[in-house]
C-alpha cells in the first residue's frame, strides 16, 4: 500500500515485494498527523495497551500519527480450504 502526503513523501506499508515479512498490520503514520477525530480513540487505546503491557517501545511508532487498523488480518501465504 503506498499512500503520498501533500510533500511527496511516500510512506509504504510493509509488503513482500520489498523484502517485508509481516505484511498485515495497523498501527501509527510517521509522515500523516493524526486528524483530531482520532484522538480520543487512540488516547484510550493506548492508555489500555500501557495498562496491559501490549504496547510497542515508544520509540517504535509515532503516537501522534495518523491510526490506521488492520484490516487484512492474514495478508499473504495462507490456505483457504473448503468442504463441500
Amino acid at each position: 500500500m503506498l499512500s503520498e502526503s501533500v510533500l511527496g513523501c511516500v510512506q509504504v506499508a510493509c509488503q513482500s515485494q520489498l523484502g517485508g515479512i509481516i505484511t498485515s498490520g495497523g498501527g501509527f503514520s510517521t509522515y500523516f498527523a493524526q486528524p483530531a477525530w482520532q484522538q480520543s480513540a487512540v488516547d484510550a487505546y493506548l492508555r489500555a495497551a500501557n495498562r496491559s503491557a501490549l504496547t510497542a517501545p515508544a520509540a517504535g511508532f509515532n503516537p501522534k500519527g495518523r491510526a490506521y487498523p488492520d484490516l487484512a488480518l492474514l495478508g499473504v501465504n495462507y490456505q483457504v480450504c473448503e468442504s463441500y
